[in-house]
Protein backbone atom coordinates (compact mmCIF):
# COMPACT_ATOMS: atom_id res chain seq x y z
CA UNK A 1 0.00 0.00 0.00
CA UNK A 2 1.29 3.48 -0.91
CA UNK A 3 -0.05 6.56 0.87
CA UNK A 4 0.19 10.11 -0.45
CA UNK A 5 1.05 12.77 2.15
CA UNK A 6 2.18 16.37 2.01
CA UNK A 7 1.07 19.99 1.86
CA UNK A 8 0.56 22.39 -1.04
CA UNK A 9 2.36 21.44 -4.21
CA UNK A 10 4.78 19.12 -2.43
CA UNK A 11 3.67 15.58 -1.80
CA UNK A 12 5.61 12.36 -1.34
CA UNK A 13 4.51 8.74 -1.45
CA UNK A 14 5.02 6.92 1.82
CA UNK A 15 5.08 3.15 1.81
CA UNK A 16 2.65 1.43 4.19
CA UNK A 17 3.40 -2.30 4.57
CA UNK A 18 0.34 -4.55 4.29
CA UNK A 19 1.07 -6.13 7.71
CA UNK A 20 2.88 -4.45 10.62
CA UNK A 21 4.26 -7.77 11.85
CA UNK A 22 7.67 -8.99 10.68
CA UNK A 23 7.72 -11.58 7.92
CA UNK A 24 9.49 -14.93 8.41
CA UNK A 25 12.38 -13.61 6.27
CA UNK A 26 12.73 -10.56 8.53
CA UNK A 27 12.68 -12.74 11.66
CA UNK A 28 15.25 -15.04 10.08
CA UNK A 29 17.61 -12.10 9.49
CA UNK A 30 17.29 -11.08 13.15
CA UNK A 31 17.99 -14.67 14.23
CA UNK A 32 21.15 -14.68 12.09
CA UNK A 33 22.29 -11.37 13.60
CA UNK A 34 21.67 -12.61 17.14
CA UNK A 35 23.51 -15.87 16.52
CA UNK A 36 26.48 -13.77 15.39
CA UNK A 37 26.27 -11.41 18.37
CA UNK A 38 26.02 -14.26 20.88
CA UNK A 39 28.92 -16.30 19.41
CA UNK A 40 30.89 -14.41 16.73
CA UNK A 41 33.57 -17.08 16.35
CA UNK A 42 31.14 -19.91 15.65
CA UNK A 43 29.27 -17.80 13.12
CA UNK A 44 32.51 -16.79 11.40
CA UNK A 45 33.22 -20.48 10.85
CA UNK A 46 29.82 -20.93 9.23
CA UNK A 47 30.47 -17.97 6.97
CA UNK A 48 33.92 -19.22 6.04
CA UNK A 49 32.26 -22.45 4.88
CA UNK A 50 29.46 -20.60 3.05
CA UNK A 51 30.33 -16.93 2.44
CA UNK A 52 27.23 -16.13 0.38
CA UNK A 53 27.00 -15.29 -3.30
CA UNK A 54 28.61 -11.84 -3.11
CA UNK A 55 31.48 -12.42 -0.68
CA UNK A 56 32.30 -15.67 -2.52
CA UNK A 57 33.11 -13.63 -5.63
CA UNK A 58 35.80 -11.65 -3.78
CA UNK A 59 39.27 -12.67 -2.75
CA UNK A 60 38.95 -12.50 1.03
CA UNK A 61 41.90 -12.85 3.39
CA UNK A 62 40.13 -15.46 5.50
CA UNK A 63 43.01 -15.75 7.96
CA UNK A 64 42.72 -12.03 8.68
CA UNK A 65 38.94 -12.29 8.86
CA UNK A 66 39.01 -15.07 11.43
CA UNK A 67 41.67 -13.29 13.49
CA UNK A 68 39.53 -10.16 13.61
CA UNK A 69 36.43 -12.09 14.66
CA UNK A 70 38.40 -13.96 17.33
CA UNK A 71 39.30 -10.59 18.85
CA UNK A 72 35.69 -9.39 19.05
CA UNK A 73 33.41 -9.67 22.07
CA UNK A 74 29.96 -11.19 22.24
CA UNK A 75 27.04 -8.79 22.64
CA UNK A 76 23.55 -8.94 24.11
CA UNK A 77 20.87 -10.19 21.72
CA UNK A 78 18.62 -7.72 19.93
CA UNK A 79 14.82 -7.71 19.85
CA UNK A 80 12.51 -6.65 17.04
CA UNK A 81 10.88 -3.24 17.42
CA UNK A 82 7.88 -2.70 15.14
CA UNK A 83 8.55 1.04 14.75
CA UNK A 84 12.16 0.41 13.73
CA UNK A 85 10.82 -2.29 11.43
CA UNK A 86 8.43 0.17 9.79
CA UNK A 87 11.22 2.70 9.29
CA UNK A 88 13.53 0.05 7.84
CA UNK A 89 10.85 -1.23 5.47
CA UNK A 90 10.11 2.28 4.25
CA UNK A 91 13.79 2.90 3.56
CA UNK A 92 14.05 -0.44 1.73
CA UNK A 93 11.07 0.63 -0.39
CA UNK A 94 12.66 4.02 -1.09
CA UNK A 95 15.91 2.37 -2.18
CA UNK A 96 14.07 -0.09 -4.40
CA UNK A 97 11.76 2.25 -6.30
CA UNK A 98 14.49 4.87 -6.78
CA UNK A 99 17.26 2.38 -7.61
CA UNK A 100 19.43 3.62 -4.72
CA UNK A 101 21.76 1.79 -2.34
CA UNK A 102 22.69 4.36 0.31
CA UNK A 103 21.70 5.89 3.63
CA UNK A 104 20.56 9.35 2.50
CA UNK A 105 17.14 10.09 1.02
CA UNK A 106 16.13 12.97 -1.25
CA UNK A 107 12.76 14.54 -0.51
CA UNK A 108 11.92 14.95 -4.19
CA UNK A 109 11.90 11.17 -4.71
CA UNK A 110 9.16 8.64 -4.10
CA UNK A 111 8.97 7.15 -0.62
CA UNK A 112 10.82 9.95 1.20
CA UNK A 113 10.39 9.76 5.01
CA UNK A 114 13.50 11.58 6.21
CA UNK A 115 16.91 12.52 4.88
CA UNK A 116 18.84 10.27 7.29
CA UNK A 117 18.00 7.47 9.69
CA UNK A 118 17.42 9.71 12.79
CA UNK A 119 14.64 11.53 10.96
CA UNK A 120 13.22 8.35 9.45
CA UNK A 121 12.88 6.49 12.76
CA UNK A 122 11.26 9.51 14.45
CA UNK A 123 8.80 9.69 11.53
CA UNK A 124 7.92 6.06 12.33
CA UNK A 125 7.41 6.94 16.02
CA UNK A 126 10.67 5.63 17.53
CA UNK A 127 12.39 7.90 20.07
CA UNK A 128 16.04 6.96 19.86
CA UNK A 129 19.05 7.51 22.10
CA UNK A 130 21.41 5.87 19.58
CA UNK A 131 21.03 4.51 16.04
CA UNK A 132 22.98 2.81 13.24
CA UNK A 133 22.03 1.43 9.83
CA UNK A 134 23.15 -1.20 7.33
CA UNK A 135 21.67 -1.48 3.82
CA UNK A 136 22.29 -3.91 0.98
CA UNK A 137 20.68 -5.77 -1.92
CA UNK A 138 21.00 -9.56 -1.94
CA UNK A 139 19.09 -12.69 -2.98
CA UNK A 140 18.57 -14.03 0.58
CA UNK A 141 18.89 -13.27 4.28
CA UNK A 142 21.98 -15.47 4.53
CA UNK A 143 23.70 -13.68 1.65
CA UNK A 144 23.15 -10.25 3.19
CA UNK A 145 24.17 -11.47 6.65
CA UNK A 146 27.39 -13.08 5.46
CA UNK A 147 28.15 -10.02 3.35
CA UNK A 148 27.81 -7.65 6.31
CA UNK A 149 29.88 -9.84 8.64
CA UNK A 150 32.68 -10.19 6.09
CA UNK A 151 32.14 -6.55 5.04
CA UNK A 152 33.61 -7.34 1.65
CA UNK A 153 35.14 -4.85 -0.77
CA UNK A 154 36.80 -5.09 -4.16
CA UNK A 155 38.97 -2.04 -3.41
CA UNK A 156 41.19 -3.43 -0.63
CA UNK A 157 43.96 -6.02 -0.61
CA UNK A 158 42.27 -8.15 2.07
CA UNK A 159 38.88 -8.01 0.35
CA UNK A 160 37.17 -6.23 3.25
CA UNK A 161 36.00 -2.66 3.73
CA UNK A 162 38.22 -0.33 5.71
CA UNK A 163 36.93 0.03 9.25
CA UNK A 164 34.49 -2.89 8.82
CA UNK A 165 31.60 -0.48 9.52
CA UNK A 166 28.76 -2.92 8.82
CA UNK A 167 30.30 -5.57 11.07
CA UNK A 168 30.97 -3.01 13.81
CA UNK A 169 27.31 -1.93 13.73
CA UNK A 170 26.19 -5.54 14.15
CA UNK A 171 28.30 -5.99 17.30
CA UNK A 172 27.75 -2.69 19.12
CA UNK A 173 27.12 -3.76 22.74
CA UNK A 174 24.87 -0.84 23.72
CA UNK A 175 22.23 -1.60 21.08
CA UNK A 176 19.08 -3.43 22.18
CA UNK A 177 16.50 -3.14 19.38
CA UNK A 178 16.39 -3.54 15.63
CA UNK A 179 14.13 -3.42 12.60
CA UNK A 180 15.16 -5.80 9.81
CA UNK A 181 13.16 -4.33 6.96
CA UNK A 182 12.89 -5.93 3.53
CA UNK A 183 11.39 -5.02 0.19
CA UNK A 184 11.30 -7.94 -2.27
CA UNK A 185 12.03 -7.36 -5.95
CA UNK A 186 11.88 -9.68 -8.96
CA UNK A 187 15.33 -11.23 -8.58
CA UNK A 188 16.55 -10.04 -5.18
CA UNK A 189 15.56 -8.20 -1.99
CA UNK A 190 16.50 -4.83 -0.51
CA UNK A 191 17.51 -5.29 3.13
CA UNK A 192 17.71 -2.53 5.74
CA UNK A 193 18.98 -3.19 9.26
CA UNK A 194 17.99 -0.32 11.55
CA UNK A 195 19.68 -0.64 14.96
CA UNK A 196 18.52 1.47 17.89
CA UNK A 197 18.29 2.04 21.61
CA UNK A 198 15.86 4.01 23.74
CA UNK A 199 15.18 4.83 27.37
CA UNK A 200 12.34 3.68 29.58
CA UNK A 201 12.66 -0.10 29.32
CA UNK A 202 14.70 -1.97 31.93
CA UNK A 203 15.48 -4.77 29.48
CA UNK A 204 13.93 -6.85 26.74
CA UNK A 205 13.23 -10.52 26.27
CA UNK A 206 12.84 -11.77 22.72
CA UNK A 207 13.13 -14.86 20.63
CA UNK A 208 11.11 -17.33 18.59
CA UNK A 209 8.69 -20.20 19.06
CA UNK A 210 9.21 -22.88 16.42
CA UNK A 211 8.46 -26.39 15.32
CA UNK A 212 11.97 -27.47 14.35
CA UNK A 213 11.03 -29.55 11.33
CA UNK A 214 14.59 -30.06 10.07
CA UNK A 215 16.01 -30.63 13.59
CA UNK A 216 18.85 -28.15 13.10
CA UNK A 217 18.16 -26.23 16.31
CA UNK A 218 17.67 -22.98 14.44
CA UNK A 219 14.80 -20.90 13.06
CA UNK A 220 13.90 -21.44 9.42
CA UNK A 221 11.22 -19.82 7.27
CA UNK A 222 8.03 -21.82 7.76
CA UNK A 223 8.88 -23.10 11.25
CA UNK A 224 7.54 -20.19 13.32
CA UNK A 225 4.45 -20.66 15.49
CA UNK A 226 2.15 -17.67 15.86
CA UNK A 227 -0.43 -16.90 18.53
CA UNK A 228 1.60 -18.26 21.45
CA UNK A 229 0.98 -16.28 24.65
CA UNK A 230 4.18 -15.19 26.39
CA UNK A 231 3.77 -13.99 29.97
CA UNK A 232 6.36 -12.70 32.41
CA UNK A 233 5.90 -12.98 36.18
CA UNK A 234 6.32 -9.18 36.40
CA UNK A 235 3.04 -8.75 34.51
CA UNK A 236 4.31 -8.19 30.96
CA UNK A 237 2.52 -10.19 28.26
CA UNK A 238 2.53 -10.51 24.50
CA UNK A 239 1.81 -13.02 21.74
CA UNK A 240 4.12 -14.37 19.08
CA UNK A 241 3.71 -12.92 15.60
CA UNK A 242 2.52 -15.14 12.78
CA UNK A 243 6.20 -15.61 11.88
CA UNK A 244 6.92 -17.01 15.36
CA UNK A 245 8.96 -14.15 16.80
CA UNK A 246 8.10 -11.98 19.79
CA UNK A 247 9.35 -9.08 21.91
CA UNK A 248 8.56 -8.56 25.59
CA UNK A 249 9.38 -5.30 27.41
CA UNK A 250 10.30 -5.65 31.09
CA UNK A 251 10.23 -2.87 33.67
CA UNK A 252 12.48 -4.73 36.09
CA UNK A 253 15.98 -6.19 36.11
CA UNK A 254 14.93 -8.80 38.70
CA UNK A 255 14.68 -12.49 37.92
CA UNK A 256 11.40 -13.41 36.23
CA UNK A 257 9.52 -16.53 35.22
CA UNK A 258 8.53 -16.71 31.57
CA UNK A 259 5.52 -18.83 30.59
CA UNK A 260 4.67 -19.84 27.01
CA UNK A 261 1.12 -21.08 26.39
CA UNK A 262 -0.41 -22.50 23.20
CA UNK A 263 -3.70 -24.32 23.73
CA UNK A 264 -3.00 -27.08 26.24
CA UNK A 265 0.74 -26.88 25.79
CA UNK A 266 2.85 -24.84 28.20
CA UNK A 267 6.53 -24.17 28.75
CA UNK A 268 7.96 -22.39 31.82
CA UNK A 269 11.46 -20.89 31.75
CA UNK A 270 13.30 -19.10 34.53
CA UNK A 271 15.18 -15.95 33.49
CA UNK A 272 17.90 -14.75 35.88
CA UNK A 273 18.27 -11.15 37.04
CA UNK A 274 20.29 -8.79 34.85
CA UNK A 275 20.25 -5.52 32.96
CA UNK A 276 20.90 -6.87 29.46
CA UNK A 277 18.55 -8.43 26.91
CA UNK A 278 17.76 -12.13 27.12
CA UNK A 279 16.93 -14.43 24.20
CA UNK A 280 14.41 -17.13 25.12
CA UNK A 281 13.18 -19.61 22.49
CA UNK A 282 10.71 -22.44 22.69
CA UNK A 283 11.10 -25.35 20.30
CA UNK A 284 7.74 -27.14 20.34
Amino acid sequence: MILCVGAGARAATVYQPPDPEPTPEEVLLLELINRFRIDPVADAQRIRANPGVHAAKRTIDWTQFEAEIAATKAAQPLVMNLKLLLSARRHAYYLSVNNKRGHVEEDALSGFTGEKMPQRVVEAGYQWTSWYENVYVAPSAWDVHAGFVVDFSHKSADGMQEGRGHRVNMLRPELREIGTGTFPRENDTVYTEGFGNRKGVARFIGGVVIVDRDADGFYDVGEGVGGVTVTSSDGAQTKTWKSGGYTLELQTTDAVTLTFTKGRRKQVIEVPAGDTNVKVDWSM
